[in-house]
Order: structure tokens, then sequence, then C-alpha cells
């Protein structure tokens, strides 16, 4: 368990839906420069649209086709006043340096992490 600053109540890891899921659609926001408007599989016929910080770090095509691993059950949030139904979780270092967090390859699409 996780105390947060953020949340009124405990995170408990076990609660976390993180499902592999995959980037199907990019698009540059149009309010913007930084963040994309993104389409994510995330399994099962379900697919979360969600606006991500990443133009600063990856090309559109670096992006779609990628699995990617996804955390399925936040709240909705606008973000860039666009709706966001989920994140893709990120690595970063100090520096600057940001990753996407890449599930093993034999994972499938909906599965959980």
């Amino acid at each position: 368990m996780v105390k947060s600053d953020v949340y009124s109540s405990p995170i408990v890891f076990s609660q976390l839906d993180l499902r592999v899921g995959k980037i199907t659609e990019v698009k540059a926001h149009p309010n913007s420069e930084r963040h994309y408007i993104e389409k994510v599989d995330i399994g099962k016929g379900e697919e979360l649209e969600m606006v991500m910080e990443h133009q600063p770090y990856f090309a559109e095509e670096e992006l779609v086709d990628r699995k990617v691993v996804v955390l399925c059950n936040l709240k909705m949030i606008k973000v860039v006043r666009t709706r966001s139904t989920g994140a893709i979780l990120l690595v970063g270092n100090d520096k600057g340096k940001v990753e996407l967090l890449d599930p093993s390859p034999e994972a499938e699409v909906g599965e959980r992490v």
C-alpha cells in the first residue's frame, strides 16, 4: 500500500488494472504542442482514448501499433480540455530521458500485467 498526496485514500497495487494494450491511432492534440490523443486497444473489443504528453519524446510513427502497459481503471479526467480515460506507463530518469514501459514480447493484448 502506498500513501499519496494526490489521492484521498491509499493506493492498493493489487487493485490497479494494468493490461497490455496496443496503440491503434495517434493524432496531434489540436490545443497542445506537447500532447497526442491516442486510442489504445486493451483487448476484448475495448478501446480507451487518452491524452498523453508524448510529443516531446516520440514521433507518431513510433507509437502506432506499439504494445504498451496501460493503467485502465482510472477515472475519466480532462487533459487540455479533452476526455482521457487511462494512462500509458512510462519510465524516466533525472536527465529527462523517457521511455515507454514495454510488456513482454509474447504478451497478448488485453493480458493483465
